[in-house]
């Protein structure tokens, strides 16, 4: 299994292959319906990424901490919020970017919102290091606070990422995903390979091949459950795509204050 830190060389084309992919029901909407119906505070985007999120939610007037594992996607990020200031936008906060694991999450106060997307949690290593996210979380969400998070289940991993190759390409790039399913694996791991081909000059065909590598793996929905009951979340979750396919889940958690 490959856990170390693949999305350093997926910075430079995450944003282009994620416009790919993305449909209505990308984070940046999903999430910002939430936040609509919460009163401003201090959000955390766990896993922030190239920042996308973290920007929506500075401009609906939250105070923003972007954490993520990648310097190279913490600094796409920066430059993100650099534009949009640079651009005459203007904000009630700084977004502050702190380059950090989500399992060793280490604060200097509390927040009132966690919103963790695009699937950060099943990139974990294990349900020791997914159970000790959701401690540290529940450490410095302030009671009453709200947690977001999606997941994908294990049926998508066996179903849709399975063993399948997929490519995309837009003029300049094209990238090839591989995934290897582990039918034998007690956590429905999926190792995922990709390439990307990335055009170095619009007046030639020369490209320059990078690679990222990365796992990940699909929690049971019980354990889920069972921690978030354990560190005082009350909880619903409902199906991400509202299509019936339990793809991906929505988890909606509301800290009540008392650790069971």
């Amino acid at each position: 299994m490959n856990f170390q830190n693949g999305y350093d060389n997926f910075a430079e084309f995450y944003d282009t292959l994620t416009a790919l992919t993305d449909d209505e029901d990308c984070p940046e909407t999903v999430y910002t319906k939430l936040l609509t119906k919460n009163e401003r505070g201090i959000l955390l985007d766990l896993g922030c990424g190239t920042g996308k999120l973290s920007l929506a939610a500075a401009r609906m007037g939250f105070d923003v901490l972007a954490v993520d594992n990648s310097p190279n996607m913490l600094q796409a990020a920066r430059e993100r919020f650099s534009k949009a200031v640079n651009s005459g936008e203007e904000f009630a906060f700084d977004i502050q970017f702190i380059c950090q694991n989500a399992a060793q999450l280490d604060l200097f106060g509390t927040v009132d919102v966690v919103v963790c997307a695009r699937d950060t949690l099943n990139h974990l290593a294990s349900k020791s290091e997914f159970e000790e996210t959701v401690r540290r979380v529940s450490l410095f969400l302030n009671p009453g606070g709200v947690f977001y998070f999606d997941v994908n289940t294990k049926q998508k991993h066996r179903e849709i990422l399975g063993n399948n190759t997929f490519t995309y390409e837009t003029d300049n790039l094209f990238c090839v995903w591989q995934n290897n399913f582990d039918d034998n694996s007690a956590v429905f791991a999926v190792d995922i390979d990709i390439d990307f081909f990335s055009r170095q000059n619009q007046n030639t065909d020369l490209y320059e091949r990078s690679q990222c590598s990365f796992t990940e793996i699909a929690f049971d929905e019980i354990f889920i459950s069972e921690i978030l009951t354990r560190y005082g979340f009350e909880f619903n979750m409902s199906d991400y795509y509202n299509d019936g396919s339990n793809a991906k889940l929505l988890y909606i958690c509301r800290k009540t204050g008392e650790r069971n």
